[in-house]
């Protein structure tokens, strides 16, 4: 959890179930299954009957009005319907920190499980032993899919099931995915996003991760021809050959986009691809290749051509662009060196209208002449690698979302307190920033080194009540009242590494720092 820069407040939120309102069917569905939904088959009354099944299913934290954070149960006082038994004699319910209940309501949770339920059946890892199950997975991912964050930080990868969900939630979002496990250990890396524009200017999205699912999904309802991403962003040429931005996080429809500029003032284009503070454009009349310099007060400046046409498709990646030639093979150039007539160097041959390149992942996508999409790795040789052809969702033009999972893991990792956020995530985007702790740490250290970073809302997945084995001092343990006699407490952080005794006046004072952080 974390403080706001500008309200130090943080809100506890709790949301019952109750086990007298459940329907016929979701009882059923809990007598069938109490611990995992099953792979491959519609599983909504499954995951009704886990969320109803808790006493306290979701705990909520928010640290000013609009932000939340969340923690979460791993049993309830019903502990024992759910395969944790003896947990009952010690839970109790986190009464001490009292503001702020209700932030979204039963409704609210109950008609998002038919999604969820659709998703998690698509998990990558079907048995996610000593990880996040249903009841906690449902939770971040609720969590996450209502705050819209344009940035998660997940300090606890494990195999990767967490993310996976977490890009399901938050499509628009920029992962860093922390972890000190060898990168070998983690089952599922998250592959992003590619978005395609339909035969009637719609976008689409392709969850990356799925793509044995075959199934594209209207991420925005527009009319567009082109489109690129970069920061965050999306930008879109429409048939009028205008220049429109939004940020991802904030995609609902057209007409909430602002339009940067109108390129018939300099030549109708067919085509943008953006790169920094670099526009390129593809011209309508002899389709060359045009660069110029884009900002949201001035538009579009320093127009110029740079490269040989005719191409119809183009697409950046580290200082070399790659077109789609005349003869529908891609054909590529050193960017610093291109210039009106520089001959382009053949790359890759195939029959493709449209590419888009995942740089991360060294692979490039092309719309084949038939509409499907396919893929190829980037730096392979013609004759080791060829397109392997994979949907046919009727898109003429794609691009593969900027956004992406950045991997801090093995020997790259970084604890969360000591990565480098200053130039990792603007200040001004701190506030719009999701951490999803699963690291078993305590919380109120957690509290105060994110609160120097400015980020404000964070899902906490241990929140293990006082007393129970493998416990850390989480926000249940800090704000439920103590057991009777209770003259000492026990603080356990870092994986039960870190273990010691306070005495009550020292635990009623992080208490009273948790609530003074507190707002309705």
């Amino acid at each position: 959890m974390a403080v706001s820069a500008h309200s130090g407040a943080i809100v506890w939120r709790r949301q019952y179930a109750h086990v007298a309102i459940v329907q016929a069917h979701v009882k059923r569905a809990s007598e069938r299954t109490a611990s995992e939904v099953k792979p491959g088959r519609n599983n909504s009354d499954s995951v009704q009957a886990m969320l109803i099944m808790m006493s306290y299913t979701l705990l909520y934290f928010s640290v000013s009005c609009n932000s939340k954070v969340v923690g979460q149960d791993h049993c309830g006082h019903l502990g024992t319907l759910v395969g944790c038994p003896g947990y009952s004699r010690i839970y109790r319910a986190p009464s001490l920190c009292p503001r702020g209940h209700g932030y979204w309501t039963r409704k609210d949770l109950m008609s998002a499980l038919t999604s969820f339920a659709r998703i998690y059946a698509q998990r990558p890892i079907a048995i996610n032993s000593f990880g996040m199950n249903t009841n906690h997975a449902f939770a971040m991912w609720f969590t996450a899919r209502a705050l819209k964050p344009k940035y998660i930080v997940e300090s606890g990868v494990y195999c990767g099931q967490g993310t996976f969900l977490l890009r399901e939630a938050a499509p628009q979002a920029e992962i860093y995915a922390l972890d000190p496990r060898p990168a070998g250990a983690i089952l599922h890396r998250d592959l992003g996003m590619l978005y395609g524009v339909g035969l009637g200017g719609q976008i689409y999205r392709w969850n990356l991760n799925q793509v044995k699912v075959n199934t594209w999904k209207l991420a925005l309802k527009a009319n567009v021809t082109s489109i690129s991403f970069h920061a965050g962003s999306i930008y879109a040429l429409d048939k009028f050959y205008r220049v429109y931005r939004q940020d991802l996080s904030q995609t609902s429809s057209f007409s909430g986009w602002s339009m940067l500029f109108d390129t018939s003032a300099y030549a109708p284009v067919i085509a943008i691809a953006v790169s920094g503070s670099d526009m390129f454009l593809i011209a309508y009349s002899e389709q060359l290749v045009l660069r110029g310099q884009t900002s949201f007060s001035r538009g579009l400046t320093g127009v110029h051509i740079i490269g040989k046409g005719p191409v119809q498709s183009i697409a950046v990646h580290e200082g070399t662009m790659f077109a789609v030639d005349r003869h529908l093979h891609v054909v590529k150039q050193e960017i610093d060196t291109m210039n009106a007539t520089t001959d382009w160097i053949s790359a890759f041959e195939g029959k493709v209208i449209s590419i888009a390149i995942h740089g991360y992942h060294d692979t490039i996508y092309g719309v084949s002449t038939d509409f499907q999409v396919c893929s190829r790795f980037l730096r392979a040789t013609a004759t080791s690698s060829r397109w392997q052809c994979f949907s046919q969702p009727a898109v003429t033009s794609i691009a593969v979302g900027s956004v992406s999972t950045h991997y801090f893991v093995g020997d790259a990792f970084r604890d969360v307190s000591a990565m480098p956020w200053m130039s990792l995530i603007p200040p001004a985007d701190r506030k719009h920033t999701l951490v999803v702790l699963d690291d078993h740490q305590s919380s109120i250290k957690r509290v105060r080194q994110l609160a120097r970073y400015g980020f404000i809302h964070v899902f906490y997945e241990d929140n293990i009540n006082y007393g129970e084995w493998d416990g850390v001092y989480s926000f249940k343990a800090l704000c439920a009242p103590l057991p009777e006699g209770t003259s000492e407490v026990m603080y356990n952080d870092d994986f039960g590494k870190v273990s010691k005794l306070f005495n009550i006046s020292m635990h009623e004072q992080m208490l009273r720092e948790i609530n003074a952080r507190m707002r309705e």
